[in-house]
Parts: C-alpha cells; structure tokens; sequence
C-alpha cells in the first residue's frame, strides 16, 4: 500500500507541470480590441451666387446680392467674411479680394457656414 501511495505521489508530482504546461499552450490568446472608428463630422456645403454689391478687401468681406424668389422678384444681400486661407478665382487665375468688381457675377462656396472659395464669372 506505501509503494501505491509512493507511486501515486511521484505520479502526481511529474503529471501536474506537464498537464499545466499543456493548459497554457491551449489558452486562447484574445483579440485585442479594437477602437471604434470616429465618425468624421458632417460637412454641411452651401454654394450662393449672384452679383457683387460691395467690396472691402480692408475687412475682408463681400456683399453678393442674391435672388431670393424669382418668381416675386425678390433679393437680398448677403454679406460674407473670406478667411485667408479661402480661395479666390477668376477663370483659372487666383486672384485678391481687391481683384473683385462691383457688379462682378460671383460663386461662393461655404463649408459649415465658412467660405472656402469665391469664383468671379467673366
């Protein structure tokens, strides 16, 4: 009986490191997790048209009268502050705030309420 007990022992001392060994090499390794990606905000384009009323390249606006209702005739003016960074053309010619003439037939192109480029139509 000592010996079975002495062998069961000796057993159980060599078979736990390598049933433990065996268990590691089993676990399954997790993915890591993965941020969710961050939606890019919304970009809201506004494109106005119609003709120059006023110039003030000092204060870096443009007063464009813009049809309102065609139908009722009706306009208003609408003043915009260009940033520097937004684009002015003509043609395919970048041109300056002071370049623009009153009476000049204009694009103005705004993301989220901010003019990214003006476009003066020969």
């Amino acid at each position: 009986m000592k010996k079975l007990l002495l062998a069961l022992g000796l057993l159980a001392l060599v078979a736990a490191p390598v049933l433990a060994q065996e268990a590691a090499k089993t676990e399954v390794a997790k993915p890591a997790e993965v941020a969710a990606p961050v939606a890019a905000p919304a970009v809201a384009e506004t494109v106005v048209a119609g003709d120059v009323v006023s110039v003030d390249a000092a204060k870096a606006t443009i007063v464009v009268k813009t049809v309102v209702d065609a139908a009722a005739a009706k306009s208003e003016d609408k003043t915009f502050t260009i940033p520097a960074e937004a684009s002015l053309k003509s043609g395919e010619a970048q041109i300056t705030l002071a370049d623009v003439a009153v009476g000049a037939k204009v694009v103005v192109t705004l993301e989220n309420d901010v003019v990214k480029s003006v476009v003066v139509n020969k």
